[in-house]
């Protein structure tokens, strides 16, 4: 049997309720335990939640972007990975292109955001167009999917929702706000340009005003007034520069002040702000928010994690979900081995035991097909 080959080939002893392996691991590493993953300040609020905007494709073609609706998308996926924050899945509002109607984002400012507790985390990040009113500037809105550019007070999100939302609906004391609204449909060859036209910036000055009103809010907006977000397959593939660092600067880049394997606010800010602007040789200068915030409120865990110890974790909830034969260990376990794998990417290391833990998870999960694709992987690696 394939299954029992390759465990006798890494080692491991496998009996029908469990299984156990001599990872050879020090005695400091198996004393950390669970405990080394998650930093004290960290452990002191117990959930984390998100609302993600992304829009490219709008009803009206003439509004359409081409990474805005990547940039949201990536940065969800980067959020539920162990090293990104850990946000589980049913706790992000996900709102890409056609999902992001007015009424969509409208439910999720004032329903989603009423599940919080006072001592969470909550992360808004939108990446769209922003633009004024037409006939009173002072009113701003976001420009949703299923905008009418010929109507936008009639159809558009009034940014004021933002501000209600803040102040009557989020109990959360520690709120994260990202926003890339400097955009414009305009785009031309090369290098695109995300600005509305002599609107660029609104909705990001808007929110500094929304930042200051109410405490313990931590704002990052893309660009400063008159200025235009840039965008182009050089960042990432296809990113707008403003959420290509971002996401660099959450995977560990921004984990210098000091280097202790976690990113804080603080560092993520800096990071992203100082790259831009080297980055668009010096037209775009993304903004911190005037208004105090915990800087060392941390946002990812990244080199702190090696890809030993997302093994460990992951073998370890294996274990615990066959004793209690609760998926969710697996689900959990799943998401440690799959950052452990990534982290071996990146390093160039060589795991095969990762492989098999993967595919004994998934077969316990029930997914057989998931776990022969892991089983040989295993032996490719091991060649």
């Amino acid at each position: 049997m394939l299954i029992s080959k390759i465990a006798k080939k890494f080692g491991i002893e496998m009996n029908e309720n469990a299984i156990e392996k001599n990872t050879n691991l020090s005695e400091d590493s198996q004393n950390r335990g669970l405990g080394a993953v998650i930093p004290p300040s960290y452990a002191t609020y117990v959930d984390r939640w998100a609302i993600i905007v992304g829009i490219s494709k709008y009803k009206h073609q003439s509004l359409n972007l081409k990474y805005a609706d990547r940039d949201a998308e990536e940065l969800a996926n980067l959020l539920q990975t162990p090293s990104g924050g850990g946000f589980e899945a049913d706790h992000i509002v996900k709102l890409i292109n056609e999902d992001a109607t007015t009424a969509n984002i409208t439910r999720a400012l004032r329903s989603f955001l009423k599940k919080p507790a006072r001592e969470d985390i909550v992360l808004i990040y939108f990446a769209s167009h922003g633009a004024p009113d037409i006939d009173r500037p002072s009113i701003v809105y976001l420009l949703t999917h299923d905008t009418d550019p010929r109507d936008i007070s009639g159809t558009a999100l009034p940014m004021r929702e933002v501000d209600l939302s803040l102040k009557e609906n989020l109990l959360a004391e520690r709120v994260i706000i990202i926003a890339d609204t400097c955009h414009s449909a305009a785009i031309g060859g090369g290098i695109g340009r995300r600005s509305a036209e002599n609107n660029s910036g609104v909705v990001n000055r808007y929110l500094q005003e929304v930042g200051t009103s109410r405490g313990g809010v931590a704002l990052l907006t893309s660009a400063e007034a008159n200025e235009v977000s840039f965008e182009d397959k050089k960042w990432g593939g296809g990113h707008g520069v403003f959420t290509h660092y971002l996401l660099e600067g959450m995977r560990g880049a921004a984990d210098y002040k000091p280097r202790n394997g976690i990113v804080t606010v603080g560092e993520l800010f800096e990071y992203v702000r100082e790259n831009v602007q080297k980055a668009t040789g010096d037209q775009q200068h993304p903004c911190i928010g005037s208004n105090s915030f915990d800087r060392n409120l941390p946002i990812a865990i990244t080199a702190g994690i090696s890809a030993h110890e997302h093994y460990e974790i992951g073998c370890q909830l294996y274990q615990l979900g066959m004793k209690l034969d609760d998926p969710s260990c697996f689900e959990s376990a799943s998401n440690h081995l799959q950052e452990a794998l990534r982290l071996c990417r990146v390093t160039g290391n060589r795991f095969p035991e990762i492989y098999l833990q993967l595919g004994l998870t998934w077969m316990a999960h029930g997914d057989l097909v998931k776990a022969i694709q892991e089983f040989e992987k295993a032996t490719k690696s091991d060649q």
